[in-house]
């Protein structure tokens, strides 16, 4: 995937659409060098950073739910980090979601790192979902999960 180059702002109001449940976040600092600039260039092991997303953050998804007294039912709208189609591929088969609550929209975008999960955000905002989990994982081998709920729903 080549990297896109984008820019996101997030408005705050008093007044909001969606709020914030839960969430979790986390490093894994074991292989940290996965994704790394080294000298000049960005260096990335896929091997490891696949394998830190599957072990990773289908069972911190799990938890998260389970502490929010929802089901992987109860989401209508998955948004991972867009990254790569094959790991979102994967995420999709292994938690057994259905294709059609795991958007995948960066074909003319790129991978356009922190940016990726806002642009398609900003497009799922309109669908009137209930509840919305938002995935970040990247870098440093980091990752944050979130469950966005509809107001007065």
């Amino acid at each position: 995937m080549i990297f896109g180059d984008a820019a996101t702002a997030t408005l705050l109001t008093i007044n909001p659409r969606y709020f914030n449940i839960d969430f979790t976040f986390g490093t894994s600092g074991e292989h940290f060098d996965a994704i790394i600039k080294k000298e000049k260039y960005l260096q990335m092991d896929g091997r490891n950073v696949f394998n830190f997303v599957m072990k990773t953050i289908p069972a911190d998804i799990i938890n998260l739910l389970k502490r929010s007294n929802l089901d992987k039912k109860d989401i209508d709208c998955y948004i991972f980090h867009q990254g790569s189609k094959f790991i979102l591929d994967r995420l999709t088969k292994n938690m057994e979601l259905p294709e059609d609550k795991v958007p995948f929209d960066i074909y003319n975008y790129g991978n356009t790192v922190s940016s990726s999960i806002p642009i398609i955000l900003e497009k799922e905002l309109e669908k009137g979902h209930k509840y919305i989990l938002l995935s970040a994982f990247g870098v440093g081998l980091s990752f944050y999960n979130t469950i966005l709920k509809m107001e007065n729903n």
